[in-house]
């Protein structure tokens, strides 16, 4: 993941999103960009510029103020020196999506808002790349979260929810939302022959496609610290649906791996 974008709203709440942000990078990756949005309203006349050039000096000192307030917090969550920081204004996830396509990050993360994941994640449905939201849990266990359709994808979110965690994975829980009774079997032949080749232990979970608490179940299992699952792109999202993380999760304490297709 050669860049990553981490948001920071300059609160503790955002230390761990940082500090996983820096360890990806120190392990597998080779730029850190910690991004801010800021709020700004600039009343700016195109009849009479003049008259706004005060403001508009107030409001360059002022982002120069949160810029130096984000580097220094970065510096004191990583010991490290060597990133970027940018501050942009508007809502915070457009500008996590927006500064993601400009820097043409391959993820972002953001931390979890709690109870649930919290407003800024769930709005993320523009991003044009990978989501990690970071969550409490201390769980060593990972779930991933696959349609009968998307077997085939378990061997990549395996790798990528590897990628992510700062520990190794006790064992993938592989919820499996199946169509009907009669497709269990060859699911789980497929899935010990996946758990044979990769040598990782796979525990399967059946639920209905309607259950919408599947997700919520695991992501409030103290034992699961990750919940990974496919995000289609944000031009195949249905319409009037954000992403899978806009169920809400009140009870949610793991984190969140959207990988996009």
């Amino acid at each position: 993941m050669p860049t990553i974008l981490v948001g920071s709203d300059l609160t503790d709440r955002s230390r761990p999103a940082i500090l996983r942000g820096a360890e990806l990078v120190q392990s597998a990756g080779d730029r850190l960009i910690v991004c801010h949005a800021a709020d700004r309203v600039l009343p700016v006349s195109p009849l009479f510029p003049h008259e706004t050039s005060e403001e508009i000096a107030a409001v360059a000192g002022v982002e120069q103020r949160i810029l130096d307030a984000l580097t220094a917090q970065v510096v004191d969550v990583t010991g490290t020196t060597t990133f970027d920081v940018v501050v942009d204004f508007g809502d915070p996830s457009e500008v996590i999506c927006a500064q993601a396509t400009h820097v043409r990050a391959d993820l972002v993360v953001v931390s979890a808002d709690r109870p649930g994941v919290g407003e800024v994640a769930r709005d993320l449905s523009a991003s044009p790349c990978s989501i990690l939201v970071v969550g409490t849990s201390t769980g060593n266990a990972a779930a991933i979260v696959l349609l009968e359709s998307e077997v085939a994808s378990l061997v990549t979110l395996i790798e990528v929810a590897r990628s992510v965690v700062p520990r190794p994975v006790s064992k993938f829980v592989v919820i499996l939302r199946a169509d009907s009774p009669e497709h269990k079997a060859p699911l789980l032949a497929e899935l010990d022959g996946i758990r044979r080749t990769l040598g990782v232990p796979l525990e399967p979970w059946f639920t209905d496609v309607a259950d919408p608490n599947a997700l919520s179940r695991a992501a409030s299992d103290p034992e699961i610290g990750l919940v990974a699952l496919m995000a289609p792109r944000p031009d195949k999202i249905a319409e009037g649906r954000a992403s899978p993380l806009d169920d809400g999760f009140e009870g949610a304490t793991a984190s969140f791996l959207l990988l996009r297709r």
